[in-house]
């Protein structure tokens, strides 16, 4: 799961629902960090991507006017996706980024956008790209390759 902020409010995230099966991300709400209210879908595996079936680790960063959600469809790479709302619908904006798994947003000091994740499961670290966008925050890439370590060592995720 991953908690975001927006606006006085608190977003929850969450990677499987109770009784559910497949790959929708639901979205929760809450003022006080104690009641929390389900607001439903705000991604689902029936997308315009159909690649979030069995969604991990959902995360959202609100980023240069949007809202991005970054997902592992099976632990099998990163989608992103963006959204004008923080409760969706958000819409596809990356191919897979084939990054690993557990990914995860950082807003640097100079405003630039950084997609960390571990790099593999066997003597693994945590790597870090740079995120660049298309016109209008349309779309969204990484470089290509193995990323730049950040100086820890997992020693496996």
């Amino acid at each position: 799961m991953a908690l975001s902020i927006s606006i006085g409010m608190y977003y929850l995230y969450s990677s499987i629902t109770s009784g559910h099966i497949g790959g929708d991300i639901y979205v929760w709400r809450s003022e006080n960090l104690v009641d929390w209210e389900c607001r439903g879908i705000c991604l689902t595996s029936s997308g315009e991507s159909g690649n979030t079936y069995t969604a991990y680790a959902p995360e959202v960063v609100y980023y240069g006017g949007y809202f991005w959600l970054c997902e592992a469809p099976n632990g099998k790479g990163h989608y992103i996706f963006r959204s004008e709302s923080p409760e969706g619908p958000f819409t596809v904006a990356s191919a897979n980024l084939g990054k690993g798994i557990d990914g995860s947003f950082y807003v640097a000091d100079n405003g630039d956008l950084y997609f960390m994740y571990a790099k593999s499961a066997t003597g693994g670290s945590i790597r870090y790209d740079k995120v660049s966008f298309g016109l209008n925050y349309e779309k969204v890439a990484l470089p290509t390759g193995n990323g730049s370590p950040l100086v820890a060592d997992t020693n496996g995720w």
